[in-house]
């Protein structure tokens, strides 16, 4: 929010101060271009946040787990993105899924969550083949969830999901944890103290 309310400022901002020392033809251009760079630059910066399970009120939901300081599952990360994936933006959405694994001692299986994807073209499409392969070489693994219609019918052109796997692609985030924990490693379960999901207390060394 408070991001999106300094791009809005500094379009206010050099449309008006245009306005004042120019001409009023000027300043809508100006403002114009300044929109449209803004636009260019979100779109080729769409956010990836990594979520992890938290309690609100009684309610259990996902927050992004850097922003609010949120442990994460030793095995399993919940990824978000928001935005188009496509030749502009694959190279930083890449860097971001790098810093993600970086914080990791371990090779994690990742959820990726599409609901706010809005766009994807081929070299989106290549980038999601690559982080398929490059986690199960890794020895995890990647799933995909989400029902965007639009997103759904591009990645089966682009055979996506020959190389995902129907049984990695999910309708919600829930079926997907829910898979993803049942593959877990029994022996790291076992030891761990976070229990992120309801569905680890299905897992070696929970309340079941």
């Amino acid at each position: 929010m408070l991001e999106s309310n300094r791009k809005e400022t500094a379009i206010l901002a050099a449309t008006f101060f245009t306005g004042i020392f120019t001409e009023l033809d000027l300043a809508i251009v100006v403002g114009a271009i300044t929109s449209l760079c803004v636009f260019l630059y979100d779109s080729a910066h769409p956010v990836v946040a990594v979520g992890a399970p938290t309690n609100i009120n009684g309610r259990r939901v996902f927050k992004n787990a850097a922003t609010y300081g949120l442990p994460e599952c030793p095995q399993i990360s919940v990824i978000r993105v928001d935005g188009p994936l496509f030749f502009a933006s694959v190279e930083n959405v890449e860097q971001q899924f790098r810093k993600a694994e970086a914080a990791s001692p371990v090779p994690k299986t990742k959820l990726m969550g599409l609901k706010g994807l809005w766009k994807i073209d081929l070299s989106g499409a290549s980038l999601l083949l690559k982080e398929i392969r490059r986690a199960r070489k890794a020895g995890a693994d990647f799933r995909i969830f989400t029902t965007n219609a639009p997103a759904l019918l591009i990645l089966k052109r682009l055979h996506v999901f020959d190389e995902l796997g129907r049984e990695n692609l999910h309708n919600n985030k829930g079926e997907a944890i829910a898979a993803a924990v049942a593959a877990a490693d029994d022996n790291i379960c076992k030891d761990c103290k976070l229990r992120m999901f309801m569905e680890c207390a299905q897992k070696p060394g929970g309340a079941a």
